[in-house]
């Protein structure tokens, strides 16, 4: 078997998912000790319901890697791009909008889109 080259982006998003899905599970109070920046989030699911859409988005990436199905891959990249789009949407109607969390989460909404394109061109094993 050949090794390829790491989808590094991928990667990187699977375990910013795994990172925000911990955040959110054991702060579960932290929409509301923030409600300018946090309040649309709040309005829109828990903290525990946004930890279980980062766990899903992410395993959903990894298993993808993992088995090289790129159905999934693209699954995961599309839920991945919807989650940091609502985040980025909470950031621009927040009361604080020009903020560091609006320009990283619609970087990431962007890039999460356009490797949903690129998910055919890499592989972990050959």
């Amino acid at each position: 078997m050949k090794r390829k080259r790491i989808p590094y982006f991928e990667a990187l998003v699977s375990l910013l998912s795994y990172y925000l899905a911990f955040v959110c599970m054991f702060n579960n109070d932290m929409f509301s000790q923030l409600p300018e920046i946090y309040g649309g989030l709040q309005k829109l699911g828990s903290e525990t319901t946004f930890a279980m859409i980062f766990m899903v988005a992410a395993t959903i990436k990894v298993i993808g890697l993992v088995i090289n199905c790129y159905t999934l891959r693209r699954i995961g990249l599309g839920l991945s791009a919807l989650i940091y789009l609502v985040i980025t949407v909470s950031y621009a109607m927040s009361e604080v909008p020009f903020n560091w969390g609006l320009g990283i989460f619609a970087l990431l909404t962007v890039f999460s889109l356009l490797m949903i394109f690129e998910v055919k061109n890499t592989k972990l094993m050959e």
